[in-house]
């Protein structure tokens, strides 16, 4: 979570209004009021939905083959997405193990699959 505190916000696709010890920000339709002149700013969590399933299903391999599940150390929402990739994975029957924590230099942002040496693949969760 960032927090904003002061008179620079970028949003994209909201106004915002700031006055002397507030702001108002006006975003679709929705408005809300804050003070005093502190936001914070959350990335909405990723959820793995149905389009994502049938993006994932054509770069699996067999139902025999392993597939690890690898989310970056220390973030909680990488962790929960790779959990729910997971809970697919499971109920389609794949072999899957549990989900694993890592760190990579430099940093993994999204989702990358990558083959195994031992066969089967390893699906690695980044940073939103």
């Amino acid at each position: 979570m960032n927090s904003i505190i002061g008179f620079k916000l970028i949003l994209t696709k909201t106004h915002m209004n700031i006055y002397q010890d507030s702001v108002s920000l006006d975003n679709y339709f929705q408005q809300c009021y804050i003070a005093p002149l502190k936001v914070n700013v959350e990335k909405q969590d990723r959820h793995f939905t149905e389009q994502a399933k049938r993006a994932l299903l054509p770069h699996l391999p067999g139902k025999k083959d392993i597939i690890a599940l690898t989310a970056i150390t220390g973030n909680y929402e990488a962790f929960q997405f790779a959990s729910e990739i997971k809970q697919f994975l499971e109920k389609e029957n794949y072999n899957v193990g549990e989900v694993n924590q890592s760190v990579f230099n430099p940093p993994i942002k999204g989702q990358t699959i990558e083959p195994r040496n031992m066969g089967g693949i390893r699906i690695i969760v980044g940073k939103a």
